[in-house]
């Protein structure tokens, strides 16, 4: 079956039974689109909505690489946002595999129906195949406001432009296209994008068949186009993103977990990350070589073990990792596996036990050694002797498996008798209604004492829900709850194991035996007791008068007051009356008049009975008000402690920081007076050396003079007419150099060349030009370097006049025939370059302007020039002139017309 066929409910059905036990789906259950359909399910009733059930999904399809670790069709994966993780500094990070989960933007597309269809198809499977590469790497987050902004207004145009360029293309075949496309025109590596983009668009080629490939083309240009832009935007931002941008991390990035208050780092992960940036690893090294995979370091602890230099490099990453409601979702470790924190694993196999196969409403006291050999069996993975560490998610599939054998080999038959926990009223459930729903699910079965946790179970899931009314899902909750307690009191190994992982809060474990100092057996003892004083408000009565008749038997007769003498007589009263109308048998009689006599001696005894039955239920009242606030109060303290925690470590941080600063301040005071010191002594070498100067140019002086009267040397001198000659020629030639720099004639002509080119389809003009540009840069080369030439000569010879310096050549032209081409062809005269540089031709004036009509004559116009006046005149202008006049319009001198008259020699 084509990928590109199967239904989008085959990955919801995927999701659902990875996220939940298989035994709340019922077999009837029909996977549809909408996930509403298996809300209205029975068995589901844990959750209060179906927002709630979808959030419960999301949080698996959003953890890293989902789609291929849950083996998810990528043609029909839901659009979805990364996972931001804080750090210390609340900087946003994610995984690198979740960052190109940013870049499936569905909404961005200029294209409609299949095309749609077919552009985000193959978007996906690109951001897939870019993604798969990274495991548990992660990095900053960048801002895509910008590149998303800039890719929305070129999706607006993008048709528009792309029309007008495909048309302007010789479209050759999809293939060549894509190739000089993909690789020339944007760039892009064909082994990373290249190969999976084409290979799908051919399959979608066969799928969605057209004459025109002009669609396809479109299709390529748009995804290219984003991929492109996204490799800019990583490079641009320095963003360590492969294959767009590869840097190297200015700091090693950390996990850093958390329970309870209480946060830890893979350890493994710690020293190869710190490896992997080249750091110094000798402080932990060898401790985390001998600690066993996947253990764990507290935070504390690195700050301990590590230098301060090594701390400020190093971004710790606040991971968000709450408790699942059913199946854990999975972290990437640094082996490149998955794994869960062993505390979380043991969650999993409870909730599994009990919620989803709710084993112990099924079975007896009589059947719990199958449970206790199956955790005696496990119990190497719950080690009591560790700190938090994490467990392999393939070892925690073994459990779950063996698990399965010892429930359907023992246990399964007894699954029928099985009850569903019943809806709850919209104003909440008390502490008693959880009792009643304890023994409806007849869990006192296989827990008597299971009620003894529910008011203090209530209480918590009270004091922490908002509004405080307790939903259907709060229920199933408390009896999860309940069900752990008694089983962790059965085994008290997994206590402990819970308690080392600090994970009692986190598994709903109420009043930790091992939290508050205690052991287990006394704990029991005060429960029991507790449950006697609850027990006592049923058969007060009873108790109260055994005791009152035991008091009586010991002291005299109380003093009986009026009120209860007129209570008595009515009781009398009634009790004749009744003998009178009901009298009938003589057995009810004599009980009737037994209980009237004794009526008197325990008068005071139900007295008492009622009065301390009341104080009772005022002194439970206020110790459930107490418990509250109590537990408030503690929640406040913990709070308080955290935050002290964390400030006190900022105080030791910044005086650390500070005691750096002191260091560095010292250490830059000495070498301030180093180089205030050394200063110091280049001055005095300074003066010293100056005073040296000023003994030499003295005696240098002095040597002259005496060399000046001993020899009489004839110096050689040049007239005050010859130096200023030279000093024109030489503010005449760096002129000629300032104008050579600033106008460039090589590149000048060059320019003029390629814009002739261009605009010229003969092949022969083509070569004239060329032959002409490379005449003109050889003669502006050799000008340029009469000119060097000429200031090197004057600049080393003191002595030489004007006559010995050689006239420059004439700066080089283009060809008349050039000029004529160059105006037939772009229809404009040929451009000068450097005209200040032109000289003028002997016998011929600077103006070069006919006086006829006014306009300049070229060098390429045929003209007709005055012998007596040097004055130049357009042919047809003079020839219109000669009609009239035959003489110079200038010099009014004879003039005639050259093809009339012409030369006899």
């Amino acid at each position: 079956m084509n990928a590109s066929t199967i239904p989008a409910e085959a990955n919801l059905k995927k999701l659902v039974y990875n996220c939940i036990p298989k035994e709340l789906i019922p077999t009837s259950w029909k996977c549809r689109e909408r996930i509403e359909t298996l809300f209205d399910e029975v068995n589901l009733g844990m959750f209060d909505s179906p927002r709630a059930l979808r959030e419960v999904l999301m949080e698996h399809l959003s953890s890293p690489n989902s789609s291929i670790r849950l083996n998810l069709n990528s043609f029909h994966i839901m659009h979805m946002c990364p996972q931001f993780h804080d750090n210390l500094k609340h900087t946003a990070y994610a995984y690198k595999s979740d960052v190109y989960l940013a870049f499936d933007l569905p909404l961005l597309t200029p294209f409609k129906g299949w095309e749609a269809q077919v552009v985000e198809t193959i978007l996906k499977h690109c951001w897939k195949q870019l993604g798969s590469r990274f495991h548990h790497e992660m990095i900053q987050v960048p801002d895509f406001t910008k590149i998303y902004y800039f890719l929305k207004n070129y999706c607006e145009r993008f048709m528009d432009v792309t029309d007008t360029q495909l048309r302007n293309i010789n479209l050759s075949t999809l293939r060549e296209f894509f190739q000089d496309f993909w690789v020339e025109g944007l760039e892009l590596d064909m082994k990373e994008t290249g190969d999976l983009v084409y290979n799908m668009l051919m399959k979608f080629k066969r799928k969605y068949p057209v004459k025109n490939d002009l669609k396809y083309h479109k299709i390529i240009v748009w995804i290219g186009a984003v991929i492109r832009h996204f490799k800019i935007f990583m490079k641009k931002n320095s963003v360590d993103l492969a294959p767009f941008n590869e840097t190297t991390e200015k700091k090693a990035i950390v996990r850093m977990f958390t329970i309870a208050n209480n946060h830890f780092l893979m350890a493994h992960e710690l020293l190869k990350t710190l490896k992997d940036q080249k750091m110094d690893v000798s402080g932990i090294e060898q401790e985390v070589l001998r600690m066993p995979e996947l253990s764990t370091l507290t935070f504390r602890e690195a700050v301990q073990k590590l230098d301060k230099e090594i701390m400020k490099n190093i971004e710790f990453v606040r991971m968000n990792n709450p408790i699942a409601k059913f199946v854990q979702t999975p972290i990437p470790s640094h082996n490149g596996g998955y794994c869960v924190l062993a505390s979380d694993a043991l969650h999993e196999l409870l909730v599994d036990i009990t919620v989803a196969k709710k084993v112990f409403q099924t079975i007896g006291e009589d059947n719990w050694t199958h449970i206790e050999m199956f955790f005696k069996a496990i119990e190497s993975h719950f080690d009591v002797n560790k700190g938090i560490y994490f467990m392999n998610i393939e070892d925690l599939k073994s459990m779950k498996n063996q698990w399965e054998e010892v429930y359907n080999s023992h246990l399964k038959q007894f699954s029928s008798s099985a009850k569903i926990i019943r809806k709850v009223k919209k104003t909440g459930f008390s502490s008693e209604d959880l009792k009643e729903t304890l023994k409806f699910l007849s869990l006192d079965r296989c827990f008597p004492d299971i009620s003894d946790y529910a008011d203090s179970i209530h209480s918590e899931i009270s004091l922490y829900k908002t509004p405080n009314v307790l939903s259907t899902g709060d229920m199933h909750t408390a009896v999860t709850r309940c069900q752990f307690n008694c089983i962790i009191r059965k085994m008290p190994h997994l206590l402990e194991f819970i308690h080392n992982q600090m994970a009692c809060t986190r598994l709903g474990i109420t009043v930790c035996e091992l939290c508050s100092g205690k052991r287990i057996a006394d704990s029991k003892i005060t429960e029991k007791s507790c449950s006697n004083n609850s027990d006592s408000r049923d058969s007060g009565i009873e108790s109260s008068e055994a005791i009152a008749s035991s008091d009586s038997g010991e002291e005299n007769k109380p003093s009986i007051n009026p009120s209860e003498e007129k209570v008595t007589k009515k009781k009398s009263k009634k009790t004749k009356k009744n003998q009178k109308t009901a009298p009938s048998s003589p057995d009810e009689a004599k009980e009737e008049v037994k209980e009237s006599n004794s009526c008197s001696k325990c008068f005071n005894a139900s007295k008492f009975t009622r009065e301390a039955n009341e104080k009772l239920r005022l002194c439970k009242i206020e110790n459930k008000h107490l418990k509250k606030d109590l537990a408030m109060a503690q929640v406040e303290i913990e709070e308080i402690k955290e935050k002290t925690k964390d400030k006190d470590e900022r105080i030791r941080m910044l005086e650390r920081l500070l005691e750096e600063k002191h260091c560095e301040l010292a250490q830059k005071d000495e070498v301030i007076k180093q180089y205030a010191a050394s200063e110091e002594a280049k001055n005095v070498i300074i003066r010293r050396q100056e005073s040296k100067i000023e003994q030499l140019q003295q005696s240098v002086e002095k040597l002259q003079e005496d060399q000046r009267s001993s020899q009489t040397i004839q110096v050689p001198t040049r007239s005050s007419e010859d130096s200023e000659k030279v000093r024109d020629v030489l503010r005449k030639l760096l002129a000629i150099k300032e104008t050579l720099q600033k106008e460039n004639p090589i590149s000048s002509c060059s320019k003029v060349a390629d814009r002739f080119i261009t605009k010229t389809h003969n092949a022969e003009t083509k070569q004239r030009i060329s032959y002409e540009m490379r005449k003109f840069c050889k003669d502006a080369k050799d000008y340029t370097k009469a000119v060097e030439n000429q200031l090197t000569m004057i600049r080393k010879d003191q002595l030489i006049t004007a006559d010995q310096i050689p006239p420059l050549p004439d700066f080089p032209v283009f060809s008349v025939g050039f000029r004529k081409t160059y105006k037939d062809t772009m229809k404009t005269k040929a451009p000068k370059i450097c005209e200040s540089l032109l000289t003028i031709p002997e016998g011929e004036l600077a103006d070069v302007e006919c006086l006829i009509c006014l306009d300049t004559i070229d060098v390429e116009d045929e003209s007709q020039k005055c012998e007596c006046c040097s004055r130049r005149y357009h042919n047809d202008c003079i020839r219109n002139w000669f009609k009239v006049k035959r003489n110079c319009p200038t010099c009014s001198s004879g003039l005639l017309d050259k093809e009339e008259f012409p030369s006899l020699g």
